[in-house]
């Protein structure tokens, strides 16, 4: 790949490319940068501000020019997304809704990691709300799992072993919806917007809420004076 020729011009070029073929222009002005990212942007190889209308991908961390295109198509879900400041979810409903709409109109975009960091149960974690995503996840789920075989000494996790989990995440979170994100989206006990996939997991959840709580009170009434 010539890195050479990803400028910020040409990120801004298709920005306003792909925002007139995939949502007819809808998408408001922002500011896109081709340029390394900083250690305070995180690890990661593109970021979307919607506060400042900013998109900043980092082209020399990408391995080929439809990966480039790809991440910038993922921060302009970010952009398109307009509920993600009322949910709080960077990936939440929104956010797929805007994915639903690109795959629906044919864009190059694929379902990997990017989308789904934490969620170790893709085919479990994507709503059937939005079926280009599911069958997507899908193929993703099969994917991951030729990549990261389970090897000869596999831990079948029992509910009380999850339980376990909520309880040391109250050793260092102060917020339920944290730990039910840390620990139910690694557990496929919930999907991309945080709710339960199932009735199993909707009373495992509740389980865990109290686990989680009475070990934070512990943990309080340790740390008083």
């Amino acid at each position: 790949m010539n890195r050479a020729k990803w400028t910020s011009e040409r990120l801004s070029e298709l920005f306003q490319k792909y925002n007139d073929r995939y949502w007819d222009g809808k998408v408001p002005p922002f500011l896109v940068q081709a340029r390394p990212m900083k250690k305070s942007d995180g690890d990661c190889i593109g970021f979307c501000n919607s506060e400042d209308g900013r998109i900043v991908i980092d082209v020399g961390r990408h391995g080929s020019d439809r990966s480039v295109r790809r991440t910038l198509l993922h921060e302009m879900c970010h952009a398109a997304d307009k509920t993600r400041s009322l949910s709080g979810l960077s990936h939440g409903y929104g956010f797929w809704a805007e994915v639903e709409n690109l795959l629906r109109r044919g864009a190059p975009f694929q379902i990997g990691f990017s989308e789904m960091p934490g969620f170790n149960c893709p085919q479990l974690a994507i709503p059937r709300r939005f079926p280009l995503c599911w069958r997507e996840g899908q193929k993703f789920g099969k994917k991951r799992a030729r990549r990261f075989p389970a090897g000869p000494n596999v831990i079948n996790i029992t509910e009380e072993m999850i339980l376990g989990a909520f309880e040391d995440a109250a050793l260092d979170l102060d917020c339920w919806h944290i730990a039910k994100f840390a620990v139910g989206a690694e557990n496929g006990l919930v999907d991309v917007g945080l709710r339960p996939v199932n009735q199993w997991a909707e009373r495992l959840l509740r389980r865990g809420r109290r686990r989680f709580e009475n070990a934070q009170a512990c943990r309080d009434s340790m740390n008083c004076p």
